[in-house]
């Protein structure tokens, strides 16, 4: 799969799921929706990261 299409199905379950569990009244469901889309949009742009800081964790890319 390449990288595009990677990045448009993780936005549209970005838009789409957290909209469907809204209105059947899901919020638990509709943060683990955003929250997976957004890790999955973060992966599919890794090589473009260079340095990553947050929750305790800390990434940095090799300069090549």
């Amino acid at each position: 799969m390449t990288n595009t299409t990677a990045q448009g199905l993780s936005f549209a379950v970005l838009l789409a799921g957290p909209i469907t569990f809204g209105m059947l009244g899901k919020p638990a469901e509709m943060g683990l929706c955003i929250v997976a889309a957004s890790i999955a949009l973060a992966f599919s742009n890794i090589e473009k990261i260079k340095r990553f800081k947050g929750a305790g964790f800390e990434a940095e890319m090799l300069e090549r």
